[in-house]
């Protein structure tokens, strides 16, 4: 039996478990783990640390999904346009994260999130509900350098992303 308890003012459920046999696997709780960080890097934002999510996302993307996140930085919605710089800091609060088998080797992780915008020269805090789609595979013998194998040393990739903000949010 695995015990979840009810936050009584949000409504929100939190299952707790340990890694152990017939609860949650080791493989599980990693694909849980890579799929919420992906989505904390990608949807994160902080002028002073921006740097390193960029150069992060990469690392654990696909060639075509690299691609379209370095396009979007450098299109009109790129967040250092959007957050005015060090304006506003966005932090990511994960809701939930199912990840389910897809088409071997693929898993689909289905991340409910919200996005927390705080402007930092008002102290106003916005908050924004959105899905995150995401198709990953592990791909531990991929060709990679030493640095690179010390933060990704699964293989863990990105192959398809997609996100759509929730029109009524909530927790």
């Amino acid at each position: 039996m695995v015990p979840v308890v009810i936050d009584k003012s949000t409504g929100r459920s939190e299952t707790y478990n340990s890694v152990v046999v017939n609860n949650i696997s080791q493989e599980a709780a990693q694909d849980k783990y890579f799929a919420s960080l992906y989505v904390t890097l990608r949807e994160r934002y902080n002028y002073y640390s921006s740097q390193t999510d960029y150069d992060m996302v990469p690392l654990y993307s696909s060639e075509a999904v690299a691609a379209e996140y370095i396009e979007y930085f450098a299109g009109p919605n790129a967040p250092d346009k959007v957050y005015q710089d060090a304006a506003n800091v966005v932090t990511i609060d994960i809701i939930s994260n199912p990840v389910v088998e897809a088409n071997f080797p693929d898993k689909v992780a289905t991340i409910r999130f919200a996005k927390h915008i705080k402007n930092l020269r008002s102290g106003m805090i916005t908050t924004e509900y959105y899905t995150a789609r995401v198709t990953f595979r592990m791909v531990p013998p991929k060709v990679m350098t030493e640095e690179v194998r010390t933060t990704n040393p699964l293989g863990f990739t990105v192959v398809e992303y997609r996100v759509e903000k929730e029109m009524r949010g909530g927790q």
